[in-house]
Formats: structure tokens, sequence, C-alpha cells
């Protein structure tokens, strides 16, 4: 007959015993003063000029500042050495480093930062630390951007402007769309920038944790986005606000929690 104290007690130290690959792989709240989560999908639709790039490099900047075990901003482009002018006007602030891959390159890329992630990983589970060839770890080193063993786990932020004409989601067997439904197992978070949410294909949408949305859009594309947000508040309830909205203005909906709210911090 199973003993439930002592099996609960054992699954108690099992637990306890992997606290560290449990804590990398959860979806929290980086911070307070930021609505992102880490390891999630950020969805950011507005028509242009309305703000989104400027918005993600705001929450990037932050949660650079505040979250040590973040350690590199990938901006994927469709040209090479394609700098974005936002990103650059505030790259001052993003206290990580910086990679711009354009979109040709950009699944090779990351199937090679993920080998060295999980490398990275191993070496840390096993305390390989002072096991590493000097020449194997200015390799890893040199991939990952760090200097050094010093973080637990490495949370790495992607930005895509304008997916609806990205190659790279243009089918659901895509390699990134593979990536958003495990974006917790691989530690890394996604800001997706969108003009109009009826582009974006289904599976997207669909992992979602925030969605952001900037004004300029009418009544009927409103009820359009929120017959397929997660959340019970109606748009009858939200547009008075959405209307007052001002550029950089937008309004916010946590996926997880079904929260909506007006953000006009900026």
């Amino acid at each position: 007959m199973l003993n439930l104290v002592a099996f609960n007690h054992d699954i108690r130290k099992c637990l306890h015993a992997h606290q560290h690959e449990i804590d990398k792989e959860k979806l929290e709240r980086i911070h307070p003063q930021s609505y992102c989560y880490k390891n999630s999908v950020n969805i950011l639709v507005g028509k242009q000029g309305s703000g989104k790039t400027f918005t993600c490099a705001y929450e990037i900047a932050k949660i650079s500042q505040i979250h040590d075990e973040t350690h590199l901003l990938i901006i994927v482009c469709k040209d090479e050495n394609k700098e974005d002018p936002t990103i650059r006007s505030l790259s001052s602030m993003i206290n990580v480093p910086i990679e711009y891959v354009p979109e040709d390159n950009a699944e090779q890329y990351m199937r090679r930062l993920l080998a060295y992630k999980r490398l990275y990983d191993t070496i840390k589970e096993n305390h390989y630390e002072n096991q590493v060839e000097r020449d194997q770890c200015e390799e890893l080193f040199d991939v990952l951007k760090i200097n050094d063993f010093s973080r637990d786990y490495l949370h790495t932020i992607l930005l895509f402007n304008d997916i609806a004409k990205s190659k790279l989601f243009s089918r659901a067997t895509n390699y990134f769309n593979q990536l958003l439904p495990i974006c917790r197992h691989i530690q890394c978070s996604f800001f997706l920038n969108v003009q109009f949410w009826k582009s974006l294909p289904p599976e997207i949408k669909a992992n979602a944790t925030i969605i952001i949305i900037f004004g300029g859009f009418d009544v009927r594309q409103l009820y359009y986005i929120f017959s397929q947000v997660p959340t019970a508040l109606s748009v009858k309830e939200i547009l008075p606000e959405y209307r007052q909205l001002q550029k950089h203005d937008k309004i916010v909906v946590d996926c997880e929690t079904g929260e909506v709210y007006l953000d006009n911090s900026l």
C-alpha cells in the first residue's frame, strides 16, 4: 500500500533538488515595474508610427536593467546590418549586447545560439565551470555574448518588426512558430510587432502572453481583436478610454490573468 505521507515527502525532496531547473522555466512577471513576463510571447498591435518599436525598446531597457539573467537582445531584420533608429536612440539604456540578425540567417543563428545555451546549462548544472578548456570558453562566451559563468541561466530577448510580412512566420511548421510554445523551455521572450491583428496566424495568437493594443483602430477592428483575446472585459467597457489614447498610450491585455488596463506612463 502506498504511504502517501512518505510519498509526498519524497515528491517535495525531488522538487527541491531540481528547483533551479524549475525556476528558470517559470512564466512569471519579471518585475512589478514591467508588465512583461519572463519566457513570454508579447504581441504589439498598432498602425505605422503608433510607437510599437519604442515601447519594445522601453520595456527591453527596463528588463535589461532589472533582470540579471537577461544576456542578449536579438533583433531580426529584413536586411543585413539594418540598424533600427528607435533602438539605436535608446541603446545606451539597454544593458545587454544587441545583435542584428537578417531574416535569411535567423534560423541558423538561433539554432546555434540555443545549442550553446544548452551547453551553458549543462556546464552550470554539473559544475564544470573550471574544467572547460580556455579556447572552448572563449567560443562559448563569444556566441552567447557573456563574460563568465556568473548567471544561473541565460534569458534571451528576440524582437521581430512587422511579422505579418515575415517569411519566418508564414507557415505553422516554420522554425520560429515552433519555438513560441516552448519559450519557457528555451528561456526566451519574444516581442512581435504587427500592424493589424487579422494578419497574424492563429498559432501566434494562441501563444500570446501579453497583447498590447495601440490607438487608431475603429470599433469594428477592436471588436475583432477582442473576440480573440482571453478576457471577460467587453469593447463597450474599454471604448471610452481607448478613444482618448495618445501616441505611445496603449491597452495592455494580460492573457495569463485576463486583466486589461490602460498604460499611459510615457
